[in-house]
């Protein structure tokens, strides 16, 4: 059987899906192509996760796909995959980039000829704000409804979202769509067994501080400035051993943000503007007392709120979208409105009591089970092991044994 891997963009985690499926394709005895572009093949994330299995698998080139617009872009990842069905004929297709292209393939005419050139289409979604347009302008609910009816209509055999409360949202408004659509673990993998002293000592972070923290980019995106504002004000009602750790690359209003605020607050935030290794990003959690995400605008799923729970450290997260609703499920933190200087104010305040106190529920050990990368490449591969008479990953775990171990269901 001929698979067809259609991953154009380099975006976030994509080619660590990429390498985790590639090899779950080749432990299947499949023949699998890969399809990306030029630049795909030749980055530095290739290295990194392909380079070592690149022999278990054909190259597809595409033509780069636009990054600056998104309507260009999508078109491009369109023709791009029809080329490539074209060209391949493959026996089945996972679209990773399935987020434009599903809409795309939806509208146009010659869709059908999927039908042709594979037997079984799978398309991935990892971003999307379904579910969330409760805060939408008119404008965004509207276009959130079309976008919502054309994925409907999309030629997919089967449609994998990262996301549990948009699939609801999807599976709500339309159930015979139910029976196509599944939740896909967002895999998250963290080196077992990092003390948070070990931590700190291989990081040269103070080994007596209360520390809350963030990891990864530092930009307004992040809510970072708003982190900085909030953290300032609640010093005086803080332990006097409390500091701010912020580790990453930092967009230049941050900096500006830390050098506006005075000396004694600038003492107690710890920056590291640089981009983090790979070592130290996986450091960088455990080393942590709170984990900070205040995200005001960040609809899908986080990395960072994925490794925090599995580091076992309590979360401080917006009441909203996919972070607020996975701490308020799981019961791994607090959420506020962070955009309310003072209600993030009062959440710092009250983390180090919770800090004291903070064991990780049954309810988020089933989670951690449920986004394992075995139970990714379980659930992705799923349709495929039942096409070549193969029984169910014996790793397999639904998402209802979460809601379960939740309280909610």
């Amino acid at each position: 059987m001929k698979v067809l891997v259609f991953e154009p963009n380099l975006g976030g985690h994509r080619l660590n899906y990429v390498k985790l499926l590639i090899c779950e394709l080749g432990a299947l005895g499949v023949h699998t192509v890969f399809a990306s572009t030029g630049d795909a093949f030749k980055s530095r994330e290739f290295e990194i996760h392909l380079k070592e299995v690149q022999d278990s698998f054909t190259r597809y080139e595409c033509p780069p796909v636009p990054t600056k617009n998104s309507t260009a872009s999508n078109w491009q990842l369109y023709r791009s995959f029809m080329d490539a069905c074209k060209s391949q004929k493959p026996d089945h297709t996972y679209v990773l980039a399935g987020g434009g292209l599903t809409q795309l393939l939806a509208i146009m005419p010659n869709h059908r000829k999927l039908r042709v050139h594979s037997t079984f289409n799978e398309g991935i979604h990892f971003g999307g704000g379904f579910g969330y347009e409760q805060e939408a302008s008119v404008k965004k609910k509207i276009t959130s409804a079309i976008n919502r009816s054309l994925t409907y209509r999309a030629p997919w055999n089967r449609y994998l979202h990262v996301d549990p409360f948009q699939l609801e949202a999807l599976r709500r408004h339309n159930c015979g769509f139910a029976d196509r659509a599944e939740l896909l673990p967002d895999p998250v993998d963290i080196p077992a067994g990092i003390s948070r002293n070990d931590a700190r000592i291989e990081l040269d972070l103070p080994g007596d501080a209360l520390l809350f923290g963030c990891a990864g980019r530092m930009d307004r995106r992040k809510g970072i400035d708003l982190l900085i504002e909030a953290f300032a004000s609640a010093l005086p009602d803080l332990p006097p051993n409390s500091k701010l750790l912020l580790f990453g690359k930092f967009e230049k209003v941050i900096v500006d943000a830390i050098s506006a605020q005075p000396a004694k607050v600038r003492k107690r935030i710890i920056d590291r503007d640089r981009l983090l290794t790979d070592r130290e990003f996986d450091l960088a959690i455990p080393a942590m007392d709170a984990v900070c995400a205040p995200y005001p605008r960040h609809f899908g799923s986080s990395g960072i709120v994925l490794r925090a729970i599995a580091a076992g450290r309590p979360v401080i997260g917006p009441d909203k979208f996919w972070i607020g609703r996975i701490i308020s499920t799981l019961g791994v933190g607090r959420t506020c409105k962070v955009e309310n200087p003072d209600e993030l104010r009062k959440t710092l305040v009250a983390t180090p009591e919770d800090i004291k106190h903070f064991n990780l529920p049954e309810a988020a050990r089933v989670y951690l089970k449920f986004q394992s990368e075995e139970n990714f490449k379980a659930t992705l591969t799923a349709s495929l092991r039942s096409r070549i008479g193969l029984p169910v990953h014996p790793a397999k775990t639904e998402w209802h044994e979460v809601s379960q171990a939740a309280g909610l269901i």
